[in-house]
């Protein structure tokens, strides 16, 4: 099983051109571009490519993300283990475990994110998104009461 095709459409586009950007998901692409990416990518992701000129700002790719992730009826984190979560939030072990309780789906693009929002970071130096910038940028759209 993989993580979404949507997902993972964007994390090749930030990942090939915004690592880079200073305050990548941070800074927001223009609403309507990024509404135009995304229904692009729901009609079919394969046919979209990373460097179409339509959609040359690479916070159009960061908000198609991020956009995607908070439109999820149930989010990653799902609504079930919320306040396990919450309440495990000082215990990477513990959050790893839980983790494990996702149903597949969530936990394959969890591990996805993760591992795309981990090189990010390595460009932290450039690009300003620390951990911490990070978890304020997707800690409320992954994880909602």
């Amino acid at each position: 099983k993989s993580a979404p095709d949507v997902l993972t459409k964007c994390i090749e586009a930030v990942e090939k051109r915004g690592m880079q950007q200073q305050g990548i998901y941070r800074i927001a692409g223009t609403m309507t571009e990024v509404k135009s990416l995304k229904n692009e990518l729901n009609k079919d992701p394969s046919a979209v490519r990373v460097d179409d000129v339509r959609w040359t700002d690479i916070n159009c790719w960061a908000g198609c993300l991020k956009l995607f992730l908070r439109e999820l009826p149930n989010p990653l984190f799902t609504f079930e283990l919320y306040d396990q979560f919450v309440a495990a939030a000082d215990s990477a072990g513990e959050v790893a475990s839980l983790v494990d309780e996702l149903p597949e789906a969530h936990r394959v693009t969890v591990n996805t994110l993760l591992q795309h929002l981990q090189a990010v970071v390595q460009h932290e130096a450039v690009n300003k998104m620390t951990s911490h910038n990070l978890a304020v940028v997707f800690g409320p759209t992954v994880l909602r009461p």
